[in-house]
């Protein structure tokens, strides 16, 4: 049987729950304070994600009116106006009336530095007046364009009649499927939780199969691999694994297995192949422990240097424990290595990340 959310409320409760998300943990690892904002790529595939796993819920999360969106940098603008003034904006509110505070943004931003106030609220209004209006009337909906609409539809559809990704969202006897499960549990002392795009309980064969859905720009499985790696897919999916053991061991201890795979799904019509990937486990262990990169030898015979460069590449239980003592230590950000270093670096830790 096919389980999906049945209220808009039971997803942003989720995203309300004041626990640890993979997102999070990795802006810990990166030292990144500022608040998680969506990319375009990213607002896009959450539609794609909501047409194949929340069908009855798009038109209450997304709004579609929009024909073009603005630029990047005007996008941004707007945004971090909307962000500022959400509250006290009706409905009919004119972007005139915020002229002084937006261009307060551009000047701040260096944009456009060689134009006057006028040309540059001329241009404003020109790529960003229609997309204004649509955060004004989307009462907190996702804005999705026209043609974002269309294509994501036409994927989806793409997706629904595969050979490859149809049976992940058929109705199947004797088969539990949840869509967009939220999970909560303890890891490293702190409370955690995973919004699971698929998890399917197949009971006769007793496999619990994690699937998460990644849509993608990129055809080249080489390039996915590298893409995944530097967006630390293994990180996300072995940190839901953790989720998914601690909340079904009932059914662990009765000899069921658990399966983690990706279904890429590419966003181009023409060239629609999508892949199922396992997610093995050794990548689910470097997900949870990290690992270390050694590069190629750098050597000099002349002066007889020999030096291998070393990357670490850590996992969700470093980036626990990096929170819990960050927050122990009372410090206003997440760069353990200059606090451990006091800002003074060795010699033979800047070889390893000059050769790295």
């Amino acid at each position: 049987m096919n389980y999906y959310p049945e209220t808009l409320r039971q997803l942003k409760d989720y995203r309300d729950k004041e626990a640890l998300s993979q997102s999070f943990l990795k802006q810990v690892l990166s030292n990144n304070t500022k608040p998680f904002k969506e990319t375009i790529p990213m607002l896009i595939g959450s539609y794609l994600d909501g047409c194949l796993t929340t069908p009855h819920l798009t038109d209450e999360m997304f709004q579609i009116n929009l024909a073009k969106r603005p630029s990047e940098a005007i996008k941004g603008f707007i945004d971090r106006l909307w962000s500022e003034q959400e509250e006290s904006i009706s409905t009919n509110l004119d972007v005139e009336g915020y002229k002084n505070r937006i261009l307060e943004f551009v000047r701040e931003a260096k944009y456009q530095s060689n134009w006057t106030d006028d040309p540059i609220w001329k241009s404003i209004l020109k790529d960003g007046q229609d997309y204004w209006q649509e955060l004004c009337s989307s009462q907190g909906k996702i804005i999705i364009t026209k043609d974002e609409h269309t294509l994501c539809t036409t994927i989806a559809a793409l997706t629904l009649s595969s050979s490859i990704t149809a049976k992940y969202f058929l109705d199947q006897k004797n088969v539990d499927k949840h869509y967009q499960k939220d999970l909560y549990w303890i890891s490293e002392g702190e409370l955690c939780k995973g919004l699971l795009d698929l998890l399917i309980i197949e009971h006769e064969t007793k496999t619990i199969y994690l699937t998460d859905i990644k849509s993608t720009g990129i055809f080249s499985l080489e390039e996915w691999f590298r893409m995944a790696s530097q967006k630390g897919y293994i990180f996300q999916m072995s940190f839901y694994l953790e989720g998914v053991i601690q909340n079904y061991q009932h059914l662990l201890d009765e000899g069921y297995t658990i399966q983690c795979r990706w279904i890429v799904i590419p966003m181009n019509v023409e060239r629609f192949k999508p892949w199922v990937i396992p997610c093995t486990e050794a990548m689910l262990w470097f997900g949870e422990h990290g690992y270390t990169k050694t590069a190629n030898r750098y050597k000099n015979e002349e002066q007889n240097y020999v030096i291998i460069g070393r990357k670490e590449y850590r996992g969700w239980r470093y980036a626990i424990q990096q929170y819990k003592r960050c927050k122990s230590e009372g410090l206003v950000d997440y760069d353990l290595q200059w606090f451990d270093y006091g800002g003074k670096l060795p010699e033979k830790r800047s070889n390893e990340l000059f050769f790295n």
